[in-house]
């Protein structure tokens, strides 16, 4: 005979470990008692892999089972418009991935649930060259990165300047 209390306290949780543009990061899913939380984040904080974009290519015509060497003079055409491109030296880099989910339901029937939604996410594209106009302007590298959390812990792989630290200061 099964215990109607202990079917009420039901909890599960599922892990998960992977790795994305080479940063190790894990996964979590935890969910029971009218609650559930997702948890993103790199597991190795100290290091931030470079992947190139000949390992990038060589991957997905791996996965993919395209000719590898069609696909990187499909896309070494670039050099036609950009002449100092060299798509060996096109990296990206990781800085960050953190994503926190939580929904607790509420206590009474027809109240509502509370829903925390964190995220932040960092790239960094070195260009390798290609956007270099006659020695005039070049951008060597992009960055991007979203985030809606002010955790310092975070914040700092975003591996990207601190504007309000840049700033000169009023005396």
């Amino acid at each position: 005979m099964g215990n109607k209390d202990a079917d009420a306290n039901f909890n599960f949780a599922i892990g998960v470990d992977a790795t994305i543009l080479k940063t190790k990061v894990a996964g979590y899913i935890k969910g029971g008692n009218g609650k559930t939380e997702i948890l993103v984040l790199p597991t190795d904080v100290d290091t931030i892999q470079t992947l190139s974009f000949s390992e990038i290519t060589q991957a997905v015509a791996h996965q993919f089972n395209i000719d590898e060497d069609e696909m990187k003079s499909k896309i070494t055409g670039i050099k036609d418009i950009f002449s100092e491109f060299d798509p060996d030296k096109l990296t990206f880099q990781l800085n960050q991935i953190y994503f926190y989910y939580k929904k607790e339901e509420p206590a009474t029937t027809g109240g509502e649930a509370s829903v925390t939604t964190e995220y932040a996410f960092s790239i960094k594209i070195n260009l390798g060259g290609l956007l270099n106009l006659a020695d005039i302007v070049s951008i060597d590298s992009l960055y991007l990165a979203i985030w809606n959390i002010n955790e310092e812990s975070v914040l700092k792989r975003f591996n990207m300047a601190d504007l309000s630290a840049l700033r000169p200061q009023k005396g």
